[in-house]
């Protein structure tokens, strides 16, 4: 069942219009007065009351109305604009913003090949709509269906709406020693102040904020299991509930490496339709085995990435070229060694055509700081695999040229993704050590990365 955005009788306010509404309870999440800019081509469609469907040019979004929704014909169109939401993917606007749906719409969109990488099985996604104030608000009652990669949620009106990643099981991956323990936490990136479990999740309508914590509904996580065996096992470990307000749970390890190695905690949050299963990946390792050492990984790497994404509709390449040192090793985590950049670049540039009309921009070339980007070898798996994160932004200007116009907008360059490689992908190693690369294609999106060290 797809849940209804409705906030009336929940907090004694209208029905949600998306971006025309005005909200209360909780405390208010990041403002976002201006909007997003619109980029990429519209799709646009005439329905009248007896119902009918709106889907964006690139296919990801769809509307369906139903009949005796709307009293008239009426155009209704459906454009992508820059995610400026708290923990935003994408975001679409539907217009006109003015339209007041007499039965709910369904709105469906599907990101199947929208991200920078595979989908994280640490992470649950929400749908957010943007109120009177500028408030992105998550629906927490959104349908995740991670087989067929698409949200879902119901919808009285049109405005503002982004795909936001705002459910997180923490830690992500983790290494632990043959009989330790692991803290667990289902951190969501809203304010949640306001509500309580028995609240239905199509009634929670919280403000995106910029930091996670644990949510603290905990009675909507339950279902912990590892490797799909509710509480786990003897042989693979056991998790457990926290109890408390808090959405905790620990996992504690077997006394010999598990097989197979690392193992997958999960744990259900939510309700119905609205539950995902997030899951944290965890390598039990023997304490005899060598932590992260001058023997077994490098002082330096330095090399290349290479990123061609479709975003909003539009090809966006990132090429990187990048230096990484290694930091103080971590005496709580030995296996781990990480690094820091030590010096790098990275180039974005756009260049494609939809619709007749070519859109250009670049190439913006900015600095890659120490705190933008981190790659981390974990020596405790075997084989021994890599990781890398990395955010920088900047600003350009994209050239829109038509056959009967031409303009100009400027966007935020977003380019995380420059060394954002799958986290199910084992890089190549070879035979010496001292050389690693790999490639990486989802839909339309590719990643190739290379990188060499001097011990």
């Amino acid at each position: 069942m797809t849940r209804t955005t409705n906030l009336k009788g929940a907090l004694g306010l209208g029905l949600l219009t998306l971006s025309l509404m005005s909200c209360g309870g909780g405390a208010p999440g990041t403002p976002d007065t201006g909007g997003g800019t619109p980029g990429g081509q519209s799709g646009s469609a005439v329905v009248g009351p007896g119902g009918g469907t709106l889907t964006s040019a690139d296919g990801r979004v769809r509307v369906t109305i139903p009949a005796g929704a709307l009293g008239k014909d009426t155009t209704l169109s459906v454009q992508p604009i820059t995610a400026t939401a708290p923990h935003a993917r994408l975001a679409y606007r539907l217009s006109p913003t003015d339209v007041t749906l007499a039965k709910p719409a369904e709105l469906s969109l599907n990101y199947g090949t929208a991200g920078l990488a595979a989908e994280t099985p640490s992470v649950g996604s929400v749908l957010a709509v943007r109120d009177g104030n500028g408030t992105w608000q998550a629906n927490l009652g959104t349908v995740q269906d991670r087989a067929a990669h698409t949200l879902k949620m119901n919808l009285r009106g049109f405005g503002d709406f982004a795909w936001a990643e705002a459910i997180r099981l923490s830690p992500e991956s983790a290494t632990v020693e043959t009989g330790g323990s692991v803290g667990l936490a289902v951190n969501l990136c809203v304010d949640d102040t306001a509500y309580d479990p028995n609240t239905p999740l199509d009634l929670m309508l919280a403000p995106l904020v910029d930091t996670c914590r644990p949510s603290r509904l905990g009675p909507l996580a339950n279902g912990w299991a590892v490797n799909g065996h509710p509480g786990g096992t003897f042989e693979i470990g056991t998790v457990k509930k926290i109890d408390g307000t808090e959405a905790r749970g620990q996992y504690l390890a077997p006394l010999s490496v598990p097989t197979p190695n690392p193992v997958a905690v999960t744990v259900n949050w939510g309700k119905g339709a609205s539950a995902v299963t997030l899951v944290s990946t965890i390598t039990v390792r023997d304490d005899e085995q060598p932590p992260c050492t001058q023997e077994n990984a490098p002082d330096r790497w330095a090399g290349t990435t290479t990123a061609t994404m479709l975003v909003n509709g539009l090809h966006e390449t990132m090429k990187a070229k990048v230096g990484f040192v290694r930091d103080p090793l971590d005496p709580a985590q030995p296996d781990l060694c990480t690094y820091h950049v030590e010096n790098g670049t990275v180039t974005w540039s756009l260049s494609d055509t939809v619709g007749g009309c070519t859109y250009s921009a670049g190439p913006v070339t900015l600095p890659i700081a120490p705190e933008d980007g981190q790659l981390t070898l974990d020596t405790g798996t075997s084989p021994i695999t890599y990781s890398g994160s990395g955010g920088t932004s900047g600003q350009a200007t994209v050239s829109v040229t038509c056959p009967d116009r031409s303009l100009s907008y400027s966007t935020v360059v977003g380019i995380g993704g420059w060394l954002t490689i799958p986290a199910d992908r084992t890089w190549n190693v070879s035979a010496d050590g001292r050389s690693l690369a790999g490639e990486y294609s989802l839909g339309e999106n590719r990643w190739t990365w290379a990188f060499s060290h001097e011990k």
